[in-house]
């Protein structure tokens, strides 16, 4: 179907009734540098559905696990819940990534790296087991904590992976945008193609 006017407008008004809105990382305009461009970028700051963004390197759908970026915001509930429903459907595992920077050093109150990491994943474990109660037949799932800043770790863990799915906007930002800081930043930076799911997802 043609639609004539604005692009990303065009395919979100088309899309409302959809599951999924799929986008190139960039269309025929802008500069070979523009990794990804104004209309993917558009839909995933927009879109009420999920929407995958795609490079040319992606890999055929249902040849390799999801990775999913969780940090128990509602967002990265809906994310996971996503995942795991898009996961069991196509047979691959989803693995569940929380970066939790590193120690700054200095200090005294600057915890063990060991403790904190150890910490992180206990409550990451538990965070994904109270997920998984509620979603019926849930795909194999495995929890991984990195000791990483949001964006690096979600991007290092994505290598070879099918699909990288965030939420629209996770712990930190303000409440008025429909974007935040690591989603945007793995829509940028992630190896395979990425999935944003919008918190009413």
């Amino acid at each position: 179907q043609v639609v004539v006017g604005g692009v990303a407008g065009g395919l979100i008004a088309q899309s409302e009734d959809a599951d999924l809105l799929v986008v190139g990382t960039r269309g025929r305009g802008g500069l070979l540098a523009v990794a990804l461009g104004s209309v993917a970028l558009a839909c995933a700051h927009h879109s009420t559905i999920p929407v995958a963004v795609v490079g040319a390197e992606a890999r055929d759908p249902g040849t390799a696990d999801l990775v999913v970026g969780f940090d128990g915001s509602t967002g990265a509930r809906a994310a996971l819940r996503w995942a795991c429903g898009y996961a069991a459907r196509i047979g691959v595992a989803v693995r569940v990534v929380q970066g939790i920077g590193e120690p700054r050093a200095g200090g005294a109150d600057v915890p063990d790296p060991v403790r904190l990491e150890a910490t992180a994943r206990t409550a990451l474990a538990r965070s994904v087991d109270r997920e998984l109660a509620e979603i019926p037949d849930p795909p194999e799932v495995q929890s991984v904590v990195v000791a990483a800043p949001p964006v690096e770790a979600l991007a290092g863990e994505a290598r070879g992976a099918g699909l990288l799915v965030v939420g629209s906007r996770g712990r930190g930002g303000f409440a008025g945008l429909l974007l935040g800081s690591v989603s945007q930043g793995c829509l940028h930076a992630a190896p395979c193609p990425v999935a944003v799911v919008p918190t009413t997802s």
